[in-house]
């Protein structure tokens, strides 16, 4: 009975469920984060969470596919949440369409919201088609934005939605390098907004935030030297 956000793509995913997830826990709920990041769904029978975060790799995807067409049940997600989209794992998968729909077929959930970066071809290209009529489509761009969209305004993440801008943080506060981590960051923050609109924790988490291990880590620094984990 717990809402949740499930958080798919070939990068990106671990950081941006992460991040999505302060963004919740820096209001003083119970926040899990689970799936792909290692840490066991199952976790949740005893940890009691008020929200999720659910990051799901393609392998997983394909799996609650094959449940879903066996008859199991799933509740719908409030968004489902897209970082990027390009070949990869064609060890695994037969074919790069085989991938692709297992990465999409999570919106099969019926989500209320697909949040995706419209930036990405693939995304943008496969998303729409892919989507239900009724699933409400958040594009995610790093200029200014659209009706229904996320983007940036004087340096702040906003959502733009029936007429009003929502102002989400600014992005001068992310610890976080590179652009693709400023575009994780909108992605995050816009599923995050679709779980609770506690603006004050949601810019707080951002704020708080630290690279993750191996990730465009700072792990010492040596006068004006700083050195960077990234592998």
């Amino acid at each position: 009975d717990v809402p949740y956000v499930a958080v798919t793509g070939s990068k990106g995913k671990t950081t941006t469920a992460s991040l999505c997830g302060a963004m919740l826990a820096a209001g003083e709920r119970r926040v899990l984060v689970a799936g792909n990041n290692e840490r066991p769904l199952l976790e949740a029978l005893r940890q009691e969470p008020e929200l999720l975060v659910l990051e799901i790799s393609s392998f997983m995807a394909d799996a609650l596919a094959h449940e879903r067409a066996s008859g199991v049940h799933f509740r719908a997600p409030e968004a489902v949440l897209f970082t990027s989209l390009c070949p990869e794992h064609l060890n695994w998968h037969p074919s790069l369409d085989h991938y692709y729909g297992a990465k999409l077929s999570l919106l099969e959930l019926e989500p209320r919201q697909v949040i995706y970066p419209l930036f990405d071809e693939e995304l943008a290209a496969r998303v729409p088609a892919a989507a239900a009529a009724e699933v409400q489509r958040v594009g995610v761009r790093l200029g200014e934005p659209g009706e229904g969209e996320v983007g940036v305004v004087a340096g702040a993440a906003c959502l733009q939605a029936a007429g009003e801008r929502v102002q989400l943080f600014e992005l001068d506060t992310l610890q976080l390098f590179g652009e693709h981590n400023r575009a994780n960051a909108l992605v995050a923050a816009a599923g995050a907004y679709a779980l609770s609109q506690d603006l004050e924790a949601l810019r707080a988490g951002a704020a708080s935030f630290q690279a993750m291990e191996h990730r465009l880590q700072t792990v010492a620094r040596r006068g004006e030297l700083r050195f960077v984990d990234d592998s």
